[in-house]
């Protein structure tokens, strides 16, 4: 039997105020759920407020729903997700039907409904400001005061680099991402700081890394993909990448400082995760952010300083510029994301389904998975089949290996990041065959419980 989960509610009233996105609430939301414990229960939103939000923007909190230990996060029905199904090609019958599916079954929102919950939690969205959280957990939620406080142990300068350096600032995850205009305001930040003469220093690797193909295609049209370039903010693909540790190497100055001068830089993400090690073996700190605030960061260079008044660097002219010079206006990005059209999905989605690397890939047709032997990816555990079942004594003594303390998280039994060249993961790849120089991530070789045993106890 299964416990039916509890259901905490979490009330929403007001509005996000000018300048304050999606991914300022959904990291206030989880530390309000982390300290009121939510572990493995549902959570819903209700109130007022929700009406405030886009699909878009419900979909950033929605996301981050392991990050703040629920089973899921969920939003009601309302005309939001009509103009979602709408803005995303779906067509008018089908738009039709889940209205009046959703209002007969009593799922259709009401702002005054107050449902009975396990427990009801208050967040007022009009007292949220921008915000980021770490260094090292997605709950720890921080003024951008704060910051410079969280990272004042991060050692010394190296070689020109600032101890605080910025050695990754990635747009990346479907969780921010998800949210358009979450993009357009990153794109409008790149813009202004390009108008304005500011670069990003020289030990920052950038990179944009939407969930979907059609992001660039938006991108394109509202012109801001050029400005994202212009400032090192290329798209490097599409998926997970950053957030799940796929960063590739920093770059070789940085890397270097790290190995040998004991340099501790600090990545700054719109991902959801920060556990040290996650986004790069070689960096322990690492910031959440909205993607325009990493925008900035990418930009200043450092982490430990409060991004919101400090200065970013310097015009043409030798004046400093602050955040407050490059942060657009709530009716500017909204302008923008509206020049979003409703087949970009479709036409997205196609191409890539067209994809001649994708159909070039050899795929059995057989009825039973054929295990290769030789696979370095895919493995059959010996210990998990009907043989060994039948072979198992009947009784067992197991003993434990490590009795933990809290913030033991699946990264770090499991880890997703780069296999690094000389652990213990690595040297059985290489042993199969492969190339020391591409043994690919944790993440990529999950199906291969040799290589995750190994990366566990590295």
């Amino acid at each position: 039997s299964l416990r039916v989960p509890e259901v905490f509610g979490v009330r929403l009233t007001g509005a996000l105020p000018e300048g304050t996105f999606a991914t300022d609430l959904a990291l206030a939301v989880t530390q309000l759920l982390r300290q009121a414990g939510v572990a493995g229960e549902f959570v819903e939103f209700f109130g007022p407020g929700v009406g405030t939000l886009t699909a878009g923007q419900r979909a950033v909190v929605a996301n981050m729903a392991p990050e703040y230990g629920a089973t899921t996060g969920m939003f009601p029905i309302d005309g939001h997700t009509i103009d979602y199904l709408r803005a995303t090609g779906r067509d008018a019958a089908q738009v039709a039907l889940v209205e009046a599916y959703a209002r007969a079954q009593g799922l259709w929102h009401d702002p005054a409904n107050e449902p009975r919950y396990t427990t009801v939690l208050e967040l007022d969205l009009a007292a949220l400001r921008p915000c980021v959280a770490g260094p090292r957990r997605p709950q720890d939620r921080l003024d951008p005061a704060q910051v410079p406080a969280a990272l004042a142990a991060n050692g010394a300068a190296v070689g020109g680099m600032p101890a605080d350096a910025v050695a990754i600032a990635a747009i990346t995850s479907c969780t921010n991402t998800s949210d358009f205009g979450l993009l357009v305001a990153a794109g409008l930040v790149a813009r202004r700081a390009r108008a304005l003469g500011l670069r990003v220093p020289a030990w920052v690797k950038t990179s944009l890394t939407p969930g979907s193909p059609s992001a660039e295609r938006r991108l394109r049209r509202a012109g801001l993909l050029d400005d994202l370039g212009a400032l090192g903010f290329d798209i490097a693909g599409y998926g997970c990448a950053t957030c799940i540790g796929n960063s590739g190497p920093l770059l070789p100055a940085v890397a270097d400082a790290v190995e040998r001068a004991g340099l501790r830089p600090v990545a700054v993400l719109s991902g959801n995760r920060n556990f040290p090690g996650r986004v790069h073996p070689q960096i322990e700190s690492a910031l959440l952010a909205s993607p325009p605030l990493v925008v900035a960061y990418a930009i200043a260079g450092r982490a430990g300083i409060d991004i919101t008044l400090d200065p970013l660097g310097t015009d043409g002219e030798g004046r400093a510029v602050r955040l407050a010079d490059l942060w657009p206006r709530q009716a500017e990005i909204e302008a923008i994301a509206a020049t979003a059209e409703p087949g970009d999905i479709a036409v997205a989605g196609a191409a890539a389904d067209a994809s001649p690397e994708w159909a070039a890939l050899p795929a059995p047709d057989s009825i039973r998975f054929p295990w290769d032997a030789a696979s370095t990816y895919l493995r059959p555990p010996p210990f998990v089949s009907v043989a060994a079942e039948a072979q198992a004594p009947r009784h067992l003594r197991a003993h434990a290996l490590l009795v933990l303390g809290d913030d033991i998280t699946t990264d770090h039994i499991s880890p997703a990041g780069a296999i690094p060249a000389r652990s213990d993961a690595a040297a059985w790849l290489v042993e199969h065959g492969e190339d020391p120089r591409d043994l690919n991530v944790y993440a990529a070789r999950r199906g291969n419980w040799e290589v995750m045993l190994r990366g566990l106890f590295t």
